[in-house]
């Protein structure tokens, strides 16, 4: 049968080793919170910026536009500019799929430029075509914007 002063010396030697393991281990769970936390502001910042620079003012143009009634392809050059400017100067901002459709949009959008400065009989498949690919893009565009509101 054990002696009360080993039992004791046991018990100081188990209280010398929780004061040792008791810190170390807040010390571990409070970094373990504090980088979830910077990783979580981080986050958020990035969808706020890409917002701020891309899918707030493509909701506001789409709305102004009334865009959801009438079809882009009929509207004048200097519309479809805005967003052609928008597109270009916030690639970054944009998720994959929109990425991979700039560069039809582009190409499409300068056929139907060239179709409507030449008159040609390609006009109103260049318009089809713009309107389509338009039609993507927004498409693309409302779901990541709907997307990014849920995270924040």
């Amino acid at each position: 049968m054990p002696s009360e002063q080993s039992i004791n010396l046991t018990t100081d030697q188990i209280i010398s080793l929780l004061n040792v393991i008791i810190p170390f281990a807040s010390a571990l769970i409070l970094f373990y919170l504090a980088s979830n936390k910077d990783r979580w502001i981080s986050k958020t910042a990035v969808y706020r910026e890409r917002l701020e620079h891309y899918y707030i003012p493509f909701y506001q143009m789409y709305c102004r536009g009334f865009l959801f009634e009438y079809p882009i392809c009929e509207m004048p050059f200097e519309s479809r500019n805005l967003f052609l400017d928008l597109f270009s100067k916030n690639l970054q901002y944009m998720d994959r799929k929109t990425q991979s459709l700039y560069p039809k949009y582009y190409r499409i959008l300068l056929d139907l430029m060239e179709s409507e400065s030449s008159g040609s009989s390609d006009l109103e498949y260049c318009k089809t075509a713009f309107a389509d690919i338009f039609c993507e893009i927004s498409k693309s565009t409302l779901a990541e914007y709907k997307h990014l509101l849920r995270k924040l």
